[in-house]
């Protein structure tokens, strides 16, 4: 059975449901969460697509290939392990949602 995530907007009341979340995280001042979907069966990488969601506005950014993820604590910077099925961009990249950047840290 896979996962749902409820979320609520404590000042409407709205609440918003989204399928098929296997893990989620909110970064330290609570501004944007980072959902990990399911893998694809048959896949043989462990990446699988994330979501991240700016929760003030609702605006989503998807990443593929992710195998890991974890939120800086000082600043929402986040940082995430590629791994690709066919090996094609495999590294670790650091995402900057205020600005929009994404540098690459390492690639192989």
């Amino acid at each position: 059975m896979r996962e749902k995530l409820g979320l609520r907007d404590l000042i409407t009341g709205d609440t918003l449901v989204i399928d098929d979340v296997a893990a989620f995280a909110f970064n330290s001042d609570g501004t944007y969460l980072v959902m990990r979907r399911y893998p694809v069966d048959g896949r043989k990488s462990s990446g699988v697509d994330l979501i991240l969601r700016r929760l003030e506005t609702g605006t989503e950014t998807n990443f593929g290939n992710v195998a890991e993820f974890d939120w800086q604590d000082e600043v929402p910077l986040l940082a995430l392990v590629i791994d690709a099925e066919y090996q094609a961009g495999n590294g670790v990249q650091v995402y900057d949602p205020t600005s929009g950047l994404l540098r690459t840290i390492h690639s192989d």
